[in-house]
């Protein structure tokens, strides 16, 4: 069985419109998020293979509040330029040369791409993909053979159900 993780960056701040998006900070409220997500990540035990991130600044920090708890000393770390501003059709190629070796990839990134990722292989239509929301899917197949039909929505948590789970 195969899992695929995604995570939507933190909560960013606009405070400072000097500062280009791709070098936004986040804000309070967003590291807040991420070190509770961290929690919930390290309680449950989750733990990834490879690491597909955007190399934007709220993602690699988003990424640092929650590295610790959702990675292993074999676990592999690569920021893609093509992540921050790409399509979810981006997201599927990228799932689909992902190597066999790897049984749990995570991939962190932006919307809209990951909304439409996560509806597409949920088969739902949901309202929003908030920042710092992280799901889950397995699947039973290769990566280069990944389709809707062939996943299933494992986890599916945003920031506001973390608040009394920690």
């Amino acid at each position: 069985m195969k899992e695929i993780y995604l995570l939507r960056h933190a909560k960013s701040s606009w405070d400072d419109r000097s500062i280009g998006d791709f070098h936004r900070p986040l804000t309070s409220r967003g590291i807040n998020d991420s070190l509770n997500l961290s929690k919930y990540i390290k309680n449950n035990g989750i733990y990834v293979d490879h690491i597909y991130s955007s190399p934007s600044y709220r993602t690699r920090e988003t990424l640092d509040y929650i590295v610790d708890s959702i990675t292993t000393s074999k676990t592999k770390i690569t920021f893609k330029e093509g992540i921050y501003s790409c399509t979810n059709n981006y997201l599927i190629d990228l799932i689909r040369g992902c190597s066999e070796v790897d049984k749990k990839i995570m991939f962190v990134g932006h919307n809209p791409a990951l909304h439409l990722v996560f509806e597409e292989l949920s088969q739902s239509r949901i309202n929003k993909y908030p920042t710092c929301s992280f799901s889950s899917f397995s699947l039973n197949t290769n990566w280069d053979k990944i389709a809707p039909e062939k996943c299933k929505l494992r986890l599916s948590v945003k920031p506001k159900d973390l608040i009394n789970e920690n």
